[in-house]
């Protein structure tokens, strides 16, 4: 009994008519490339001057010939690399890999019950070292043990780091330029503060995306718009952010509702133009 004819789909479609299509073009091509003489190799396997300076003019660069010679070297290797890529033949009808598996050939999927879950790190408890140099030379987990135990504060680490690099730099000359102002601009949290306020546009907001300090945004009025004519009555809302200690997100949740009930810019609206 005669097998059915393969369902044609999408795939088999464009697989059938691409491979038709590359054997009509390419025959006659081959046919000339067997019977056309062969040339002599050029030098770096076809890598020479002129063609870096064709690929010079796609990358919108320029290069002297002095400067191509030493290149010259290099970029054949790197074709010789590419070209031995492509000697695997991957037929059309392959599909491209379009999931990552990290496993080896032969490596099976673990079976059977999941693995408990891995608890989240935790420093370990630690006491303030007696000696600013035992201090200075701790690892960056113990600091955060210390400054979540309140056993240090980020100013003493930066009095700490900043005395340092005046000390030893004139012997080791270690330092380019020392910015002791922008250092203590981003302190962000005082011995004997635990709430404090930030202006638009200030750095402190930036940097407690990266610190993890709790931040509470409110409204503080409406600014111009950029690039707009003053007389525009286009407005864009300003804010004002409390920031608190780490761990300590009651402190900037009670300090914003305590400010939106002295004010009501958060039930005004801006024009809308």
């Amino acid at each position: 009994m005669p097998l059915p004819p393969p369902q044609l789909n999408r795939r088999r479609f464009i697989a059938t008519v691409a491979a038709g299509s590359v054997a009509t073009q390419l025959a006659p091509s081959l046919t000339a490339a067997e019977a056309a003489p062969k040339l002599p190799p050029s030098p770096a396997g076809g890598i020479d001057s002129a063609t870096l300076a064709a690929a010079e003019k796609l990358a919108g660069l320029s290069f002297t010939a002095e400067q191509r010679a030493p290149l010259i070297k290099g970029v054949a290797a790197r074709a010789a690399g590419y070209a031995e890529l492509r000697t695997t033949p991957i037929p059309n009808h392959v599909v491209p890999a379009l999931a990552f598996d990290p496993r080896l050939s032969g490596v099976r999927v673990p079976t059977g019950a999941p693995r408990p879950a891995i608890a989240p790190w935790q420093p370990a408890a630690i006491r303030r070292p007696t000696s600013a140099d035992d201090l200075a030379f701790l690892p960056i987990a113990k600091l955060a043990a210390l400054l979540r135990s309140r056993q240090i504060t980020s100013r003493e680490l930066t009095e700490l780091a900043l005395s340092r690099l005046k000390r030893y730099d004139p012997v080791l000359t270690a330092v380019v330029n020392l910015t002791e102002e922008r250092a203590w601009r981003q302190v962000l949290i005082d011995a004997r503060t635990d709430v404090w306020v930030s202006q638009p546009g200030g750095p402190h907001l930036a940097m407690t995306n990266l610190t993890g300090h709790p931040t509470v945004c409110v409204p503080t009025g409406f600014l111009p718009v950029k690039d707009q004519p003053a007389e525009s009555p286009r407005r864009i809302t300003a804010a004002m952010t409390f920031h608190s200690r780490l761990y300590r997100d009651e402190l900037a949740l009670a300090a914003a509702p305590a400010f939106q009930q002295t004010t009501d810019w958060h039930l005004r609206r801006p024009p809308i133009a």
